[in-house]
């Protein structure tokens, strides 16, 4: 039985020797170098599959405490995990950061999140009205107090869960925010409780949004404005969800969180995290080569590179424990109490997180499962529909609704009709991947044509060199950041962490966080998913047994991009996994692994 107090995941006696910032144990987990997989191990108690949603959630969250948070929409086929896995994630939140809505009206809002402020943006508190008691100059100065004042919904730090698609009167006022069009907006709405008075309400502040239905059509326009993924569709995560269900139902006491001592010690980090943000900023040194870097080719491209941008921020506030600083010294003046000194000088200093390699790195890997549903806002299943249906027959010619209907039902389990399929393809003629036309020999009926080549392919995959960004470009970067502070006679320092007592050297911190080795190292999965004729290779049946490893027999990790969907056995823990995750040991073998064995072994080579 779980013990409340000992944690499964951290060794805390560890961490406070590796220098936790403080005594609570929230802080202390900040200087786990495995803190973010061992945060995705916990997750995965309650969500099987879905690695890229579990990131994208986690980081869109995580966001909401920086200047740009982040919008994510959750598309896809109903009952395929969109709100459910959402709300395990945000659980590890404060409950006072998140706000889950449904189709909750502005007026709704103003009840529920209104604070009452006057001019001075003071909290007014009814109950210090002035009674009978109170004089008649009290109460005409109440009166006045009152008819300047305004509800506040402070939405800065804020996670909005849409559990439902918003009332559409709620979506045009919160549009402007959620769009970061306008950081403050106004509105005035009626509260017929009162005597059909006007209230005066002022939204502030940008916050992240997750929305777990986007069924409206008002909403699609937003969706170019933000990350767009589909949790995953196969047996495998299927017949995992129904064994997660069973086992809840069985042994409720497992999945208790009043008794899930690694819970408490998430929650108090990510409480602690949001503090952070408001202590340090995040810098990244290689933004100036990235966009270099990044693939443009239309004007929404300008927006998914903020992005990617908040997304590497996200991660790097995440380890800021394990990130290199930046110290800067200003000296400014002030009035000097002395009357033959004109001025007197007090130094500020500041400390910035730099993100590191390993950011890009993480961020990268998540990019390349969201790019394709992001670029074109559709959900997975239709981007399926197109890669399994309309290439392989639309290759040469035309072809119709039946027998793209006919081709996609011998290629899934899940049978659509041709009604779904022609609305599916009208879907793909919006974003310009297919061209739907009469049929010249049969005008009652359509034919659709591939029309998607290298012209509007969208974005093309992000590639990252191992040496794009050198020592001698951190140094320029240096040189240039010190053309822009107040003083001429600011200093600047560096240190590996915010832990090291210690300063750094520029190649020093080079070769830590931005040199080649981060793309190189053989316990990081490869940049490039193995490809989908790659066998494993100690198996070609759906279901071959196969000796079991330990952590400690794998050499590296590797992921697959596209997988074939086979039912597999962990090699390490023997439960039912399919083909994403694969294990190298160091006889050479290519072994398939769980989710759960993937993180923990993800977690062991990072220590390593």
């Amino acid at each position: 039985m779980a013990q409340t107090g000992v944690s499964k995941l951290f060794d805390l006696a560890k961490l406070k020797k590796l220098g936790g910032l403080k005594e609570d144990a929230g802080n202390i987990l900040s200087v786990d170098p495995q803190l973010y997989e061992k945060l995705l191990i916990h997750a995965s108690k309650t969500i099987k599959h879905d690695s890229p949603t579990k990131n994208a959630v986690l980081l869109t969250g995580i966001s909401a405490f920086g200047p740009n948070p982040i919008n994510l929409f959750l598309k896809g086929k109903s009952g395929i995990g969109k709100t459910y896995g959402a709300m395990e994630i945000i659980k590890y939140f404060p409950k006072e950061n998140v706000m889950l809505l449904g189709g909750i009206s502005p007026k709704a809002i103003v009840h529920s999140y209104g604070v009452l402020i006057d001019e001075a943006d003071n909290e007014i508190g009814l109950e210090d009205a002035p009674g009978k008691e109170g004089t008649k100059e009290e109460r005409q100065a109440w009166r006045r107090k009152l008819g300047n004042a305004r509800y506040l919904v402070d939405l800065r730090g804020k996670i909005l869960v849409f559990l439902e698609a918003p009332h559409l009167d709620t979506f045009s006022v919160l549009r402007p925010i959620l769009s970061h069009d306008n950081f403050e907006i106004s509105f005035k709405t009626v509260d017929t409780k009162s005597g059909l008075k006007t209230k005066h309400v002022v939204l502030r502040g940008w916050p992240a949004t997750i929305f777990c239905t986007t069924s409206e059509q008002y909403l699609e326009d937003l969706a170019t404005r933000s990350l767009t993924i589909t949790p995953e569709t196969d047996f495998g995560k299927y017949k995992d969800g129904v064994r997660l269900i069973g086992e809840i139902k069985a042994l409720p006491a497992k999945f208790d969180l009043n008794r899930d001592f690694d819970y408490t010690l998430i929650c108090g980090f990510i409480c602690s995290l949001s503090m952070q943000f408001s202590n340090y900023k995040v810098i990244i040194p290689y933004g100036r080569e990235l966009a270099e870097k990044y693939p443009t080719r239309f004007a929404r491209s300008m927006r998914d590179f903020k992005h990617f941008c908040a997304l590497i921020k996200a991660t790097a506030m995440f380890h800021f424990c394990q990130r290199p600083v930046l110290i800067i010294e200003e000296q400014r003046p002030v009035a000097s109490k002395t009357k033959d000194v004109q001025h007197d000088y007090v130094t500020d200093k500041s400390q910035r997180i730099l993100a590191s390699l390993e950011d890009l790195y993480l961020v990268e890997k998540l990019w390349k499962t969201i790019q394709e549903t992001t670029e074109t806002g559709l959900p997975g299943h239709i981007l399926e529909f197109f890669h399994k249906a309309v290439k392989p027959l639309c290759k040469e010619f035309s072809v119709s609704y039946k027998e793209l209907t006919v081709k996609y039902n011998e290629m899934t389990a899940e049978k659509k009709s041709s009604s779904t399929i022609r609305k599916w393809c009208r879907y793909l003629s919006d974003i310009g991947w297919v061209d739907v036309e009469k049929n010249p020999s049969d005008k009652r009926t359509y034919l659709v044509r591939n029309i998607r080549n290298a012209k509007n392919l969208g974005n093309s995959v992000l590639n990252i060199s191992t040496g794009f960004f050198s020592q001698e470009s951190f140094q320029k970067w240096l040189d240039d950041t010190k053309k822009y502070t107040r003083t001429t006679t600011a200093k600047y320092t560096i240190k590996q962490s915010l832990l090291d007592e210690e300063l750094s050297s520029i190649d020093a911190v080079h070769k830590a966080h931005f040199s080649a080795h981060i793309f190189q190292e053989p316990s990081k999965p490869n940049l490039e998913p193995l490809t989908e004729n790659k066998p494993f290779n100690l198996y070609c049946t759906e279901k071959h047994r196969i000796s079991k490893k330990k952590l400690e027999d794998f050499k590296s990790h590797h992921w697959r991009e596209k997988p074939q969907g086979l039912k597999l056995e962990c090699s390490i823990c023997s439960s039912e996994c399919d083909d994403r995750f694969v294990g190298s040991t160091f006889k050479g073998e290519d072994l398939p692994l769980c989710e759960s064995c993937y993180h923990q072994l993800e977690a062991q080579r990072k220590e390593a």
